[in-house]
């Protein structure tokens, strides 16, 4: 089942850092989205509310890992699993297959 946005306040009570505050090359890592049907996952450094959405700057991970910035409702149609486990790992902690 897609990641529906009444997840907001579930993302609001994580307390993710505000989008713009960790400019550093080795970011701490929050939670990763993980689209099980592809692959894709999505590394997330930080995370802001929108109306109505959650736009969230990390890494997208389809091959070579990438910075961007995307919105929770762009994710409404992938299957995706949260997973919280790596939170507080740094981003050259976590293990990726390119």
């Amino acid at each position: 089942m897609p990641l529906a946005v009444d997840t907001l306040d579930e993302l609001d009570q994580m307390g993710l850092p505000p989008l713009w505050s960790q400019e550093e090359s080795n970011p701490v890592i929050q939670l990763r989205l993980r689209d099980t049907w592809n692959g894709i996952e999505w590394y997330v450094i930080e995370g802001s509310r929108q109306p109505n959405d959650y736009r969230f700057y990390g890494f997208q991970v389809q091959g070579l890992p990438i910075r961007r910035h995307f919105l929770l409702s762009d994710l409404e149609h992938h299957r995706v699993d949260l997973d919280i486990s790596p939170r507080g790992k740094r981003w050259s902690e976590i293990r990726v297959s390119a």
